[in-house]
């Protein structure tokens, strides 16, 4: 794949990409490392290029790129495979490496990211300046969440190659959601700022019977909407929003909560998303409860 089509879908921008930027967040706080980044490997311009970083120092946070010689997660695309660095220092194939000499790097855990093919083009990578030993179950961590900015990517390129126009304006599928006009339903207003921020601008009273949380509570605080997410259903339900975002078509997703009362629903949202003035995303979203229900959409897959 060329390169030029990942600059067609803004990888090369510097432009923040919000569904990117959680993604190095969320790593580098699981992991309590220093830094997190989603490097792309770019041969041609002989440099990394950062689409989303956390942590780094001026004046590479601001520059986003550095040249291929102070690359760990070149090696992480070339051998296509986890990479997994305990102290550098120590280790004779990356004691003399130029991204621990010239910028500190003791301790790298890398895992790779592919376009809509799979081939690697990049990586996401924690790192640290203290030695640290990565486990199995961080680097599963990393591999979920790689797992998650490959299909992000996919879905962007695969978007920009059909050029789905009308689908990009289609209403939500009414018939498809007709079955559960009886059920507890939400509707929620999710905005996406454009400096990253997340916020719920309205929430309906029927809050209270999806996610046993008052409307006006779940609106002060849009954590407490993923809070309450199962975690192995957060990366899809993020793939999924930012995929929205980026076409600018309908966010369609299931996913399980638990409640504070400990009771696990199956939940299901629909919404599409309009671009405000200000740069900004909104969706107004309907959530039902769908927990005793087979959803007709995914009966008729």
């Amino acid at each position: 794949m060329a390169l030029s089509e990942l600059a067609d879908v803004g990888m090369f921008s510097h432009d923040k990409t919000p569904v990117f930027d959680r993604v190095v967040e969320t790593a580098r706080m699981l992991l309590d490392s220093k830094i997190s980044l989603i490097s792309l490997i770019d041969e041609d311009q002989d440099r990394q290029f950062f689409k989303a970083e956390t942590g780094l120092s001026l004046p590479w946070s601001t520059r986003r790129e550095t040249s291929l010689t102070h690359s760990l997660c070149k090696i992480v695309a070339a051998q296509e495979a986890p990479l997994a660095v305990n102290d550098a220092r120590a280790e004779t194939r990356f004691k003399d490496h130029a991204a621990v000499s010239d910028f500190g790097v003791v301790a790298y855990l890398g895992v790779p990211i592919g376009d809509d093919a799979g081939k690697a083009i990049g990586a996401l990578c924690v790192m640290d300046t203290e030695p640290r030993s990565w486990s199995e179950d961080d680097v599963d961590i990393m591999v979920a969440l790689g797992t998650g900015v490959s299909v992000q990517i996919k879905l962007m390129l695969e978007g920009r190659k059909k050029e789905l126009a009308e689908q990009q304006h289609a209403e939500p599928d009414i018939a498809a959601f007709a079955a559960f006009d009886d059920l507890p339903g939400a509707i929620v207003s999710y905005i996406q700022a454009s400096d990253g921020r997340e916020v719920i601008g309205t929430a309906s009273g029927e809050t209270k019977a999806i996610w046993e949380i008052e409307s006006d509570q779940l609106a002060d605080d849009f954590g407490g909407v993923f809070a309450n997410c199962m975690p192995e259903d957060i990366i899809g339900g993020r793939v999924a929003m930012g995929n929205s975002a980026a076409r600018l078509i309908q966010w369609q997703h299931e996913w399980h909560a638990t409640t504070p009362s400990g009771a696990v629903k199956r939940l299901s949202g629909y919404g599409h998303p309009e671009a405000l003035p200000d740069g900004s995303i909104r969706w107004d979203v309907v959530v039902r409860d769908v927990t005793h229900r087979v959803h007709p959409l995914s009966a008729a897959s």
